[in-house]
């Protein structure tokens, strides 16, 4: 049930991401005709991030030290770009849409997920 939650929750903060970006003038873009293949985008986002998005981020421990976390900002930005060019239910079409669109998308994420679950336990 959390897994659905937390899937139902991360496509409500990426179509608000994408929909805010577009909205100030960054290359990103939604499909309003059917939403269905925005959480294919979601899972397939999720997917990259534990697989790929780990492996980058080991390799470039010693960088994020010297940068301040400014690189897995950069990795980030790259995985979603990545995703969002593929145009599984959004579309973004530059880095500068996709380090926007990750920041936010990682914000509201993260505000939604602490009241989803404000009646559990963490262990």
């Amino acid at each position: 049930m959390n897994l659905l939650l937390y899937w139902m929750i991360s496509a409500v903060s990426l179509a608000a991401a994408v929909y805010v970006a577009g909205r100030l003038g960054f290359d990103a873009a939604l499909d309003p005709k059917n939403p269905w293949p925005m959480f294919l985008g979601v899972a397939l986002l999720g997917l990259v991030n534990a697989t790929v998005g780990v492996v980058a981020k080991l390799i470039t421990a010693p960088l994020n030290c010297l940068t301040f976390g400014i690189a897995w900002l950069v990795i980030n930005a790259a995985l979603f770009l990545w995703v969002g060019q593929l145009k599984i239910g959004f579309f973004v079409g530059d880095f500068w849409a996709a380090l926007f669109c990750s920041v936010v998308m990682g914000v509201i994420l993260g505000f939604l997920r602490r009241f989803a679950v404000k009646g559990e336990k963490t262990a």
